[in-house]
């Protein structure tokens, strides 16, 4: 499947980036870690449409489904929350809906809360501020980790760019994102 994306910076992705960060704190996540994983999700897909079907990696040739890659028995249980919600077309594909991207954030603030998840996706929870190099690393390294092979500084910085862009569409000071570029 092709991962239609939208061009840099341009309105499309700039709309689908508020859906995502719209999503997360409708979730429940706080402002902070809806900034930092809006980010995240960005480097993911760049809010392409591989927000809303499963895909091949290209560097792992693993499964991955949704905004953030979902792999293997996580993949898995994504996809059966999402049936279970009628937002499945298909084994392969979300209904292209702002109801997905919710019940994907749902479905992510699920993760990091429930009883039986470990202790660290548990401390995300407890981010409310400080530095977001800081947050973006610790999520990163036991959450949603970017490509083993990919240059961690390219990785990292398309996060900060993201999180840049969202700033500057909420009207709030990018001082804290500029220290980062």
């Amino acid at each position: 499947l092709a991962n239609a994306r939208p061009a840099a910076g341009s309105t499309e992705q700039k709309a689908r980036q508020m859906m995502v960060y719209n999503a997360l704190k409708a979730a429940g996540f706080n402002d902070f870690l809806s900034k930092v994983f809006t980010g995240i999700i960005g480097r993911e897909n760049d809010y392409s449409d591989a927000m809303y079907h499963v895909h091949v990696d290209a560097e792992n040739r693993k499964i991955n489904l949704g905004l953030i890659s979902w792999q293997g028995d996580r993949g898995i249980r994504l996809r059966s929350f999402l049936k279970q919600r009628g937002l499945m077309v298909d084994d392969l594909n979300m209904k292209k809906s702002v109801e997905a991207i919710n019940a994907q954030a749902v479905f992510m603030y699920w993760e990091l809360t429930d009883p039986k998840s470990t202790e660290k996706r548990k401390d995300i929870m407890a981010l409310t501020g400080g530095s977001i190099p800081n947050a973006v690393e610790f999520i990163e390294t036991v959450f949603v980790r970017p490509h083993e092979d990919n240059t961690r500084g390219y990785a990292r910085q398309k996060v900060f760019n993201y999180i840049k862009m969202l700033e500057q569409q909420l009207g709030q000071n990018t001082s804290t994102t500029q220290a980062m570029l």
